[in-house]
């Protein structure tokens, strides 16, 4: 049958057995067509009726490839940036207000996918290894006058608080977390 007819049977699946998270949003993207949108939040919508939570992975990129202002250069970004064949995400700790606007741009985003309701993991900064975890020594000057080197918790948090309280103000009935990622040598 059709995708939509299929999702819908794999939903009833999932709450047959008592399973109440549904991550399937990897391949939207923030510059997806409205047809795609329209699917999801049915999907989605589908899916909240039966208990199952819409769960998505924000990052707290201040820009991502979709939305890095036009006429810059992925050169030109003085802080941390990370580039996957997925996606470019550009970093800043120390810009609330960048920080304050990635965070409402991510909320438009989760309401066109119908998850509002849903799981929203903020994503940390990636990119790093147990050498540099996220790496905070590649940081621009204006992260170094605001957060010492021994300080990257405070950066965190001070990032965490910002999306929280933006993801709050703006979807209220959303759960909002964080994951932590131990690192390896490996």
């Amino acid at each position: 049958k059709d995708r939509l007819t299929m999702m819908k049977a794999a939903l009833d699946e999932l709450a047959r057995m008592k399973m109440n998270v549904i991550c399937d949003h990897f391949h939207v993207q923030p510059n997806s067509d409205e047809k795609t949108f329209a699917f999801w939040r049915e999907v989605n919508h589908y899916a909240a009726v039966r208990g199952i939570y819409a769960n998505d992975y924000g990052s707290t990129g201040v820009y991502l490839r979709y939305n890095y202002p036009k006429g810059k250069e992925f050169t030109d970004w003085p802080c941390v940036k990370c580039h996957r064949s997925w996606e470019d995400t550009y970093y800043c700790w120390a810009d609330d207000a960048l920080t304050e606007s990635a965070a409402n741009r991510y909320a438009d985003y989760i309401t066109k996918l119908g998850a509002e309701k849903g799981i929203l993991v903020i994503h940390p900064v990636d990119g790093g290894s147990w050498q540099d975890p996220e790496e905070w020594s590649k940081r621009c000057a204006k992260c170094k006058a605001r957060w010492n080197d021994h300080e990257r918790w405070k950066a965190s948090v001070n990032q965490f608080n910002i999306w929280s309280r933006e993801l709050k103000r703006r979807l209220p009935n959303a759960k909002v977390g964080s994951c932590i990622y131990p690192y390896t040598f490996n």
